[in-house]
């Protein structure tokens, strides 16, 4: 059964940094908030990249990793835990997912792939994105696992459209 989670109570739940940080409220829904947020960033990084280019949905993926770490620096400052990753935040998720389809061919199919092997890479973590993720805290630590995900997940796309 869906919930939902609360933010910081330093913060109210239609404040600019919770929208944000909740990728317009997706990420209040629990569980499996980071999924919730991949789907939420869909619509708008398929959009992109059928009617404009890999560089334009780059530059999305860049924009939301710089929005990412102003929210969630503010976030954390508000709950008064900089070691932690709360789940409820997922621009993270939305910049990673960016991030692998600015790899992705102009196909349904290929934006299915790639935001399967998003989450794929983004829930197992393999080397290096758990190596970073114990690395790192804060607000970077939140945005740069995923975006790496992204990364490896893009990459892995390229090779699947190449080869088959």
């Amino acid at each position: 059964m869906l919930k939902l989670h609360t933010p910081p109570e330093k913060l109210s739940i239609l404040s600019p940094v919770t929208l944000l940080a909740s990728f317009g409220g997706s990420g209040f829904i629990t569980p499996a908030s980071g999924t919730w947020g991949s789907l939420a960033a869909l619509p708008l990084a398929t959009y992109i990249l059928f009617n404009y280019s890999g560089l334009h949905i780059l530059s999305l993926s860049f924009a939301l990793f710089l929005i990412g770490m102003w929210v969630c620096r503010e976030w954390l400052n508000a709950a008064g835990d900089q070691d932690n990753d709360p789940s409820m935040i997922v621009i993270d998720e939305a910049a990673g997912l960016s991030l692998t389809l600015a790899f992705a061919e102009m196909s349904l199919i290929s934006v299915f792939l790639g935001f399967a092997l998003f989450r794929i890479f983004d829930i197992a973590k393999p080397w290096p994105i758990s190596w970073l993720e114990k690395r790192f805290s804060g607000a970077f630590g939140i945005m740069i696992d995923d975006m790496v995900a992204g990364l490896l997940a893009g990459i892995t796309l390229f090779f699947f459209q190449i080869y088959g």
